[in-house]
């Protein structure tokens, strides 16, 4: 059986979510690579070997420049040029899941049970 690729992008905000009245926090929330990582882990706690999973990481350019050219390209190709044009396309549509080309979630939060579901039914197809 071929391989399903997860694509999961995390959500991209240039403000600084960890202060608080001016005081920095040490919560997990702002970061969110924690909760992208949450989601490969458990996408791989119940496909195991049947997915290969790419979080990126914003914090890298090229995971960055990858992720802006990835997005880009699947909107356009779906006709929403107005998305795929946008300098700030990280920040609007993200966090996004993309599953062997195909978007399926994206500007909601993860919702594991909608994409393991949609991953189940995309390896029969």
């Amino acid at each position: 059986m071929r391989k399903i690729v997860v694509e999961v992008l995390p959500k991209y905000s240039s403000e600084n979510c960890c202060s608080v009245d001016g005081e920095e926090t040490t919560i997990d929330c702002c970061n969110p690579l924690v909760e992208a990582n949450e989601l490969k882990d458990k996408i791989k706690n119940v496909l195991g070997d049947l997915v290969v999973i790419h979080v990126f990481d914003y914090t890298l350019s090229v995971d960055w420049s990858l992720a802006v050219n990835r997005l880009r390209q699947l909107f356009k190709e779906r006709g929403f040029r107005g998305l795929s044009e946008m300098d700030n396309i990280l920040e609007v549509v993200t966090p996004v899941v993309i599953v062997n080309g195909n978007l399926v979630s994206f500007v909601c939060p993860f919702d594991f049970e909608k994409i393991v579901s949609r991953i189940m039914t995309m390896s029969y197809e």
